[in-house]
């Protein structure tokens, strides 16, 4: 019950902040990743477009079953007219003429016309389904990027901070050092312009944090200028799959790769509705028509019934020429299946290997940062004794900060990765996350 009061309360701040804009930069919004992903798919216009398509494709399937029911048209002509004289009459009379006509038409045989587009509007709408679930899965790893994008950036910015520190206490330090007539001037200026670059850098890093946050509004579907804190870390958890398993689910199971399957099937269909001009068609067909000189129709009426049956016998090879062209594109499908499914492996080997590569920067990037901790911390002692140099602390500052900022990028790596491989194997939106 708890969770649910906790979920209801998030709903009604989202709404409030998307309603007044004012209060995001008033009150900073936590986030964690699930309420950012969540978010996305409720507010990115990427999803909304590919529902959108998805209604519009829908309709089609009814367009297309239009063709097996019965069409009524109705008439009513009103008109006045004059005979040409004669010599019989000289002078006609003008005459009003009423007339009321209706007429039913049911197609019992379309060479197999209208169930292929049948089928071809069933398998667009298939298609377009797996156009939104292709739109959510590119919006949930475009939220995750860019919400570990937020950690990253954060993390640079407090390295940046702690760096201008240790560089303000060792300007400090080179100072009293040349008041004692133990360094030269030129340690006192080093140290001052090292601080400068080092205050520029956390400028930078101030300024890509807040670019950060504001794609991850503009992504989730906040106002830009929404003030927003992130709720989890940028930790590591191991991640073993197996390639070959993680290839073989993507062919068979990501958006794309069904979709191209479905357009094999399309282009099939186009064949058949093709070759149907060569054959027959069969159309029961009921009129009726009521006319009179005086009143619509109240005096004469006719009607008729009867079967229309038509052939296109000869039409200059035009549907064999639409018939080739339809088999060319069955071609040009499957093609395009094989190519797919080609890229979809590289898309996967891509995010495995970086996966891998970005996994071993992690172990060797903690090997280095402790490292370059003791070469600081020696550096300095051997400053202050007289027997090291300025550049020696300086070169071991920048070591150890450039140390964690691997770091921080090789987690970063790891688990942009790990989103990149549930994109590039298209791993479906969990229920939960969507709600």
């Amino acid at each position: 019950m708890g969770k649910i009061i906790c979920n209801i309360f998030k709903v009604g701040i989202y709404a409030l902040l998307l309603t007044y804009p004012t209060l995001a930069q008033a009150a900073p919004l936590e986030l964690s990743l699930e309420d950012s992903i969540r978010l996305a798919l409720q507010n990115n216009p990427t999803v909304k477009v590919a529902l959108s398509e998805q209604e519009r494709t829908s309709w089609g399937i009814h367009s297309a079953l239009a063709g097996r029911g019965l069409a009524m048209t109705m008439t009513h002509t009103d008109s006045r007219g004059r005979d040409a004289p004669s010599s019989s009459d000289p002078n006609p009379r003008v005459e009003d003429n009423h007339d009321n006509s209706v007429s039913l038409l049911y197609s019992l045989y379309t060479g197999g016309k209208v169930d292929s587009q049948v089928n071809q509007a069933k398998l667009s709408l298939a298609s377009a389904d797996w156009g939104v679930e292709k739109a959510r899965q590119q919006v949930k790893f475009d939220a995750t990027s860019a919400y570990f994008s937020i950690l990253q950036t954060n993390s640079v910015l407090a390295l940046d901070k702690e760096s201008v520190s240790q560089l303000e206490r060792h300007v400090e330090v080179a100072r009293k050092q040349n008041s004692a007539g133990m360094v030269a001037l030129t340690d006192v200026l080093r140290s001052e312009i090292e601080l400068v670059n080092a205050q520029q850098s956390q400028m930078k890093s101030q300024k890509d944090y807040d670019l950060a946050i504001v794609n991850l509004n503009n992504i989730i579907g906040l106002p830009k200028s929404s003030q927003i804190t992130i709720k989890d870390d940028m930790g590591y958890k191991k991640y073993n799959p197996s390639l070959d398993e993680l290839i073989q689910y993507a062919v068979e199971n990501r958006p794309n790769a069904i979709q191209a399957l479905n357009d094999v099937k399309l282009a099939r269909e186009s064949v058949i509705v093709a070759q149907s001009d060569n054959l027959p068609s069969v159309t029961l067909r009921a009129s009726a028509n009521a006319y009179d000189a005086v009143l619509p129709g109240d005096k004469n009426f006719n009607w008729s019934v009867g079967l229309v049956t038509s052939w296109n016998i000869l039409d200059a090879g035009l549907t064999k020429s639409k018939v080739k062209q339809a088999q060319s594109s069955v071609n040009t499908a499957i093609d395009q299946v094989h190519q797919i499914q080609d890229s979809i492996e590289v898309d996967v080997r891509s995010a495995f290997l970086s996966l891998s590569e970005a996994e071993k920067r992690i172990g060797t990037t903690e090997v280095a940062i402790k490292k370059a901790e003791q070469n600081y911390k020696i550096a300095q002692i051997q400053y202050l004794a007289g027997i090291g140099t300025n550049l020696d602390v300086i070169d071991a500052q920048t070591a150890l900060t450039q140390s964690k900022v691997n770091y921080v990028q090789a987690l970063y790596d790891y688990n942009t990765s790990k989103a990149k491989i549930d994109w590039a194997v298209g791993y479906p939106i969990v229920a939960a996350v969507m709600h």
